[in-house]
């Protein structure tokens, strides 16, 4: 259950995480302005923003240095305890 739980939150901080890099780019995009930047006041950010693919954003460094260690505790606990 914990390792479940654990997993779970790991998706959700990664999601907010790949969010969070598109709208950096989708802010990159619309200061450096161009012939190529987005309108001004929008805010679609899976458009306009660039990549950020799902597999790096798991495993960052602050990702994998979180839950790692967390769902690798829980894994022992439960497979010592059992």
């Amino acid at each position: 259950m914990a390792v479940t739980v654990a997993i779970g939150f790991w998706l959700l901080d990664a999601y907010y995480l790949r969010q969070e890099r598109l709208f950096r780019g989708l802010h990159e995009k619309v200061v450096t302005g161009g012939e190529a930047s987005p309108p001004r006041f929008t805010m679609d950010a899976h458009r306009y923003g660039g990549e950020a693919p799902w597999l790096p954003v798991l495993l960052s460094r602050p990702m994998l240095f979180c839950y790692g260690p967390l769902i690798t505790a829980a894994s022992l606990l439960i497979l010592f305890l059992s």
